[in-house]
């Protein structure tokens, strides 16, 4: 299960007199399967190529924003999860608790290319309308 939702779930097991393990990390499995590390690209920040042509220093802006926000949410993710917790709709303690698990990163898509690519083949080969019928372009990991 992605996070937060395995942490909830293991905050109600608990409430419940349950226990739920996290038996498999599925980044680190990736990792050992693609021999590319424990990355499984899994959100980001996109924009429309029309988009990012007309304002071509706000991609850069909001990203740099990102990388000089990371390291403040991992250090106090109970004030992270305060702010997050309306617009994501779930419970602060619920977020803070999940934040240590969620491997956050603040990496430019440029420098995860193989690891996109990697995951695109996988769903390709299985169900290549999930992407459109074809890997992206080279503009598809521009920063």
């Amino acid at each position: 299960m992605p996070e937060p939702a395995t942490t909830m779930a293991e905050m109600r097991a608990l409430q419940a007199g349950q226990k739920v393990y996290r038996a498999i990390n599925i980044q680190d499995e990736w990792g050992k399967i693609t021999g590319l590390g424990p990355v499984v690209p899994q959100a980001g920040l996109a924009v429309r190529r029309d988009f990012d042509e007309a304002n071509p220093d706000l991609v850069v802006a909001i990203q740099t924003a990102i990388e000089t926000t990371r390291p403040k949410v991992m250090a106090q993710p109970m004030e992270a999860a305060q702010a997050a917790s309306d617009p994501l709709g779930m419970p602060a303690p619920v977020l803070a608790k999940s934040i240590p698990h969620s491997a956050l990163s603040a990496d430019r898509a440029a420098s995860l290319r193989p690891q996109f690519q990697a995951m695109y083949i996988a769903v390709a080969d299985v169900e290549p309308r999930a992407i459109g019928g074809k890997l992206p372009d080279e503009g598809f990991c521009r920063l």
